[in-house]
């Protein structure tokens, strides 16, 4: 598998960009595909499941209307028409919300779909190029899921800034978007579709939200479904995630970066290295505090988790 060959040429390509020009393209072509599969999801959520989309919708509904009876009795409010007519608005955005929430979640299950599957191919097809150099190797599968991941990263930028959804995600989204823009110079490939394999938790993360949303906690498959998550959650992030990460921090540090290094790296390669150290630095300290909130919320033993307090993929 490899990027297809395009009849343009990118509009800003530039000497100083080097390689990435050939990649840009690509990148670009990414992210206007996932914006174009997101805009899909509300046809085809009616069409597909409907029903579906009846449940979240009036959970939310359900939870807001609770909201505003707690609101209305605290400011003793006595004018329900006048008090409905200020919160209407309000109802509708609570719907809309609930909605991109759903049509951001199914965004964010193909991704982790396309990208494990990418990154298992890229591994097993690539494994002895990649440990013979783990920095500069590169291949045709490796580059094309990396772009992948890169234009979804944008798009998913673009999405927590629509939707406020604050630090953590908008500062998850800049950090991915760095790591994999610069896995095309190429550098760290090896270490990109490895983390790739993050995403497995994802799935999981989006079907628990969809289980509480559609009231099916009830469900005999509700348990495999909500500690399968966690697990995967904890076992790809952090059991694998950290000793991944701290292993390739070492060989950055120590060698690519260091004053006797034993690789020979310009200044180009030394920018990508501590950018993309910082980036995974990051994401590590990210996934440590989501996990966090998932024991948090165990241990009170309550329905909300990190599930809840992400709004989109991890």
């Amino acid at each position: 598998m490899k990027l297809p060959s395009l009849p343009f040429v990118f509009p800003v390509a530039h000497p100083s960009l080097g390689e990435f020009n050939d990649v840009l393209p690509h990148v670009v072509l990414s992210f206007i595909g996932w914006s174009a599969l997101f805009a899909c999801y509300p046809a085809l959520v009616d069409a597909l499941i409907p029903k579906v989309k009846e449940k979240v919708v009036a959970r939310a509904v359900k939870k807001w209307k609770v909201k505003c009876a707690k609101k209305k009795n605290k400011n003793k409010v006595k004018d329900d028409d006048e008090y409905m007519t200020k919160t209407r608005a309000g109802e509708q955005k609570v719907v809309d919300d609930a909605l991109a929430d759903m049509y951001v979640r199914l965004n964010g299950i193909a991704h982790a779909l396309v990208v494990s599957y990418g990154a298992i191919v890229g591994i097993r097809e690539n494994g002895s190029v990649f440990f013979d150099d783990i920095f500069f190797a590169t291949s045709d599968t490796s580059k094309l899921f990396c772009v992948i991941a890169c234009g979804y990263f944008f798009w998913d930028l673009a999405i927590c800034i629509k939707y406020g959804w604050g630090f953590a995600f908008v500062g998850h989204a800049v950090s991915c978007i760095i790591a994999y823009v610069l896995t095309l110079g190429p550098f760290s490939q090896n270490f990109a579709m490895m983390c790739l394999l993050f995403e497995l938790s994802t799935p999981l993360l989006h079907a628990r939200w969809f289980f509480i949303n559609t009231d099916r906690t009830d469900s005999a498959l509700w348990p495999l479904v909500n500690y399968g998550f966690v697990f995967t959650f904890f076992f790809a992030r952090i059991v694998f995630g950290w000793p991944l990460s701290i292993d390739w921090q070492r060989a950055v540090w120590t060698d690519l970066l260091s004053s006797t290094s034993s690789t020979i790296a310009d200044a180009n390669a030394t920018a990508h290295a501590l950018f993309c150290s910082f980036s995974n630095a990051f994401l590590c300290l990210l996934n440590v505090y989501w996990m966090f909130l998932m024991v948090r919320a165990a241990v009170q033993g309550g329905n909300k988790t990190a599930s809840d307090e992400k709004p989109k993929d991890a």
